[in-house]
């Protein structure tokens, strides 16, 4: 697997500095001193790879959508899986 590129780990090292709160894109893209138009696409990408989640909306502007916020997938509960629960149950007979 290739490294990350600069711009990935300076998007993902946002989230130490604000604690963990969930950013937009164009927060993220503040915070970590890159362009706009490179945060909104390696962010998607993060989203797309599971990095990042989609934890809510920011309040509405005037006009158009409301924002997406992200966190980190780690910091995100994850959900169960199907089949969990027959995993659990083969643990428990061992």
């Amino acid at each position: 697997m290739r490294p990350r590129g600069p711009t990935r780990q300076a998007l993902r090292q946002v989230f130490d500095q604000v604690g963990g709160k969930p950013l937009t894109w164009r927060a993220m893209a503040t915070f970590a001193r890159v362009g706009f138009a490179t945060a909104r696409v390696t962010v998607d990408n993060m989203a797309r790879a599971g990095e990042l989640r989609v934890v809510g909306h920011d309040r509405a502007v005037a006009n158009g959508r409301p924002p997406r916020l992200y966190a980190p997938a780690a910091s995100v509960e994850p959900q169960s899986q199907p089949g969990d629960a027959l995993v659990r149950c083969w643990q428990g007979v061992r």
